[in-house]
């Protein structure tokens, strides 16, 4: 839930800045790309997905990264939002607005200034960033062992097993479920817009309607992973020790984002596949030669 909240905070700031530009030429957006403003050049409102930003010169808008650090040598009239990174302040930098580091430390330097409030959320991680905190590198392997832990008390030892077993015989079918279903779940989400004063239980039960679907199917994915893995290892130490590798697989900067994302997808798909676990998926049928 706090990776969703990051992620849903980056996009309400994406798209406010997109429609309230001072001068919209001078707005950069980069995806996998650092984002420099150099001395004696200034930049609108500036957006950097899984990148980094480092200002030299003057940034008359907002800063907002998803995965990536801000680092200030120059001047931000606006607000600075780093999700999943660092904030950086060096001499004779300033801040006019607010600083906010999700995943991150907020670092002031000597002649340096912040304008307004400075929050720094270090526990808080998202997949693939880079230079995780211990503590944000914590509380994902915590929230992970959770979430299986949880899901493992519903179905138990042989509903994860089938739910493994579904993964290992058709990776295909239950990667197009997990896919289409994490599809209509935001479609869903987008529909809750129109409820009016509903919309925040209807968007708060259906975040919990995924994440009980997910937790359920991480059982399986992690008895999966731990059979490749950790042989020896059965029940739910399986599930937790496959789980907790690939927690390390998400500290991995960039690599993380897309094994948080394939293991979401997996999740969702096998648990749907399966039914919870409790019917069984047979093995592709072989063409005899």
């Amino acid at each position: 839930m706090t990776r969703g909240l990051a992620l849903f905070l980056f996009i309400a700031t994406f798209s406010a800045t997109a429609f309230a530009q001072p001068d919209p030429s001078q707005n950069r957006l980069k995806v996998l790309r650092d984002v420099i403003v150099e001395s004696g050049e200034a930049a609108g409102d500036v957006q950097c997905f899984m990148c980094s930003v480092h200002v030299h010169g003057h940034v008359t808008g907002d800063i907002v990264t998803l995965g990536g650090g801000i680092f200030i040598d120059g001047k931000v009239d606006g607000d600075v939002i780093a999700v999943g990174g660092r904030i950086e302040v060096n001499s004779n930098s300033r801040i006019s607005g607010e600083a906010v580091a999700l995943g991150g430390y907020i670092t002031l330097q000597p002649n340096s200034s912040i304008g307004g409030d400075a929050e720094s959320l270090p526990y808080l991680l998202i997949p693939g960033q880079y230079r995780p905190t211990f503590l944000g590198s914590l509380t994902l392997a915590m929230v992970n062992v959770f979430f299986v832990a949880l899901g493992y008390l519903v179905v138990r030892d042989k509903r994860a097993e089938t739910a493994s077993l579904a993964i290992d015989r058709q990776p295909g079918s239950v990667f197009f479920t997990g896919f289409v279903c994490l599809a209509l779940f935001y479609g869903l989400d987008w529909l809750t817009r129109y409820l009016g004063s509903a919309e925040i239980f209807a968007d708060i039960l259906l975040l919990v309607l995924l994440a009980a679907v997910a937790a359920t199917g991480a059982t399986g994915l992690g008895d999966w992973v731990a059979r490749l893995a950790f042989p020896q290892t059965k029940d739910i130490w399986a599930c937790i020790g496959g789980i907790l590798a690939l927690s390390l697989l998400e500290l991995i900067p960039l690599v993380g984002m897309l094994v948080f994302a394939l293991g979401l997808i997996v999740s969702i798909g096998v648990s749907v596949a399966t039914r919870f676990g409790s019917r069984e998926v047979s093995e592709p049928v072989r063409a005899m030669n």
